[in-house]
């Protein structure tokens, strides 16, 4: 059992520590945390859970469900883990939470165990009292592993609603090299049966020397449409958010093209939600995030909460409205962004607009990250990661949230992360 964490208020009234924790994204108390999900509005709060290690400062397979709460989606409260792994399994992993027919909550979660944690099962955690707390048994698996040897990855349950059954996803890499999400039904939350491939391929690259693994699948559905999100790891490794659009019947999706979801090297394990209003929403892993001291007490960030639109078969990005209402807009002057360190820098919001280009730097003046624009271009270009560049429509606004190293950035539609404190 990991020992629980230490309630912590993630918002800080004191002069920021010189490890330079950021002040409107999500950081761990200390420990390492990665993949959010399970986030809800439920009474008035803001629930979301991630993937933690409170006592250790690198990834390891021995996760637990870590707790925060939140009233805007910016100023978030640390609580105790709802779920921690028990005696007869190693890890409690990502998944999703639903509520039944009567009204309860049930987690979903992957559960690893030693000698298996890539060919993982699905379990299900219930609420324990009027708290956040889930526990779950040993026989409370519904689903005992992939559907067969063809499957070489299986991971990251996410659940929702079709009429009168429920459809679960869940994340796979295959024999082959392909990644692909695969597709269970129920009618009552105990009982799964196996339907199929809802999608796989090589959605990254052509060759056969680079397997992926389609991890964290994701589904928001609109009137006539949905999407579809994965965060594919390539060889191993975690690469990219990639989405796509197409029409969701039942349990069969029609995938369309693969796009580039998030820019930027560090967000990954994308999560969706519907806020207090209904509207879907999603929030990343900012991984490479840490603490700068010489110590390092805490590794991990929870990026900014941002809208998905859908419009035409076209995704739009946007910062969401509790985001831009928590963070404070500095008026610009053409001059440099200057990247906080110190209590006198912290989070702040600029607005660009017209052609106006951005240049970031740090206290001592070194440019860390530039934004240049063209007619219908917007060009980012970091000293730690590679140049990337997508399309804006003439004269969209640039939006530059900038919270200590992270610098998250939304035009025309499009969004991306980048950790400007990290060196190359």
């Amino acid at each position: 059992m990991i020992p629980a964490v230490p309630t912590q208020q993630n918002v800080h009234a004191s002069p920021i520590p010189t490890s330079g924790r950021p002040e409107a994204h999500f950081t761990p108390a200390q420990g390492w945390i990665n993949d959010p999900h399970g986030l809800r509005f439920v009474d008035g709060l803001y629930v979301l859970h991630y993937q933690s290690l409170p006592h250790r400062t690198a990834w390891g397979a021995e996760m637990s469900w870590g707790t925060a709460v939140s009233e805007d989606l910016v100023h978030w409260r640390q609580v105790d883990p709802c779920l921690t792994p028990a005696g007869f399994e190693v890890g409690c992993w990502s998944g999703c939470i639903v509520t039944d027919d009567d009204g309860r909550e049930r987690a979903f979660y992957t559960r690893v165990r030693r000698n298996a944690l890539d060919r993982a099962q699905v379990a299900v955690a219930r609420r324990v009292g009027p708290g956040l707390t889930f526990a779950s048994g040993e026989d409370d698996v519904v689903i005992d592993g992939p559907p067969d040897g063809a499957v070489l990855a299986f991971r990251d349950p996410f659940i929702w609603r079709n009429q009168h059954r429920w459809v679960m996803i869940v994340g796979a890499g295959l024999a082959d090299g392909q990644g692909a999400v695969l597709t269970y039904e129920s009618t009552d939350l105990d009982t799964w049966d196996y339907v199929g491939v809802l999608a796989q391929g090589r959605a990254l690259t052509t060759s056969e020397n680079l397997p992926e693994i389609w991890e964290c699948p994701q589904m928001i559905q609109y009137a006539d449409q949905a999407i579809l999100i994965i965060s594919v790891a390539l060889d191993g490794k975690a690469h990219s958010v990639l989405a796509s659009v197409g029409e969701l019947s039942g349990t069969d999706f029609t995938v369309g093209s693969w796009q580039r979801l998030i820019h930027g090297p560090h967000a990954y394990a994308t999560t969706v939600f519907l806020d207090r209003d209904g509207l879907p929403c999603m929030m990343s892993w900012l991984r490479d995030v840490k603490d700068l001291a010489t110590r390092v007490q805490w590794v991990g960030a929870l990026s900014l909460a941002s809208t998905l639109k859908l419009t035409g078969g076209t995704i739009a990005v946007e910062p969401h409205d509790l985001v831009i209402a928590g963070i404070t807009t500095h008026p610009t002057s053409g001059g440099p962004l200057v990247l906080g360190t110190s209590s006198a820098q912290g989070a702040y919001r600029a607005r660009l607009t017209g052609n106006a280009s951005a240049t970031i730097i740090d206290q001592d003046e070194t440019v860390l990250l530039t934004v240049t624009r063209s007619e219908h271009q917007v060009t980012i270009t970091p000293t730690n990661s590679a140049i990337e560049s997508f399309e804006a429509p003439k004269g969209a606004a640039l939006d530059l949230f900038i919270d200590r190293g992270i610098v998250e950035i939304y035009s025309g539609g499009n969004y991306g992360a980048w950790d400007c404190a990290q060196t190359t």
